[in-house]
């Protein structure tokens, strides 16, 4: 309804971004890691069993299973604990990322909120109130459709802070007229000429 300035979009990606690292960080130690850890701890066990039974066993007459047999689940191990590594070692570049991301977006999300409050304090002391902001009159017609501060607009829509509401509202723009109240200007002393 009301475009995006690139200012704007540029924040909102930027949001976007530290809210997918945040869902990727999340999903991660959320189960995945946990099943990985938990699979590379069963195969550290079973190659230390199989590391144990052949230290066991050399001296006997037992005679030892094929070579393959038992290679196989060491290659499996490494493959799952480099996996493991890496999976983990993202971790950190991804919380250093959301930390340095998620310092400015606080601080700005605090201002914004602030000027938003001051902004609405001054919006419902009214149009009669000594505010800085200039009162608005919304007409369609010779009819006042609404009257306040004008929050944005674009060319199909108006978003305005009904006094007489006390609320924010989005109307059609089409067929309407924006006018501004102008108050009286109090009057300017004339300075007194040095002779």
């Amino acid at each position: 309804m009301f475009p995006l300035s690139t200012e704007a979009t540029f924040i909102e990606g930027f949001y976007a971004l530290i809210d997918r690292l945040a869902k990727i960080q999340t999903t991660i130690w959320s189960g995945g890691s946990r099943i990985a850890i938990a699979v590379v701890l069963l195969l550290a066990a079973l190659l230390f069993a199989r590391q144990w039974m052949d230290r066991k066993f050399a001296n006997t007459s037992v005679p030892k299973p094929p070579a393959w047999m038992f290679k196989w689940p060491g290659d499996l191990l490494q493959s799952f604990m480099v996996s493991a590594i890496v999976v983990l070692a993202l971790q950190l570049p991804i919380a250093v990322l959301i930390l340095l991301m998620a310092g400015p977006a606080a601080s700005a999300e605090t201002a914004g909120q602030e000027a938003a409050r001051r902004e609405l304090v001054k919006f419902q002391k009214g149009c009669d109130a000594d505010v800085r902001m200039r009162c608005m009159e919304l007409r369609k017609g010779s009819d006042v459709v609404a009257k306040g501060f004008l929050i944005t607009s674009s060319p199909t829509h108006i978003a305005i802070y009904d006094v007489q509401m006390r609320a924010a509202r989005a109307l059609e723009r089409g067929g309407t007229e924006l006018r501004s109240e102008i108050k009286a200007a109090a009057p300017i002393a004339a300075k007194a000429s040095a002779p």
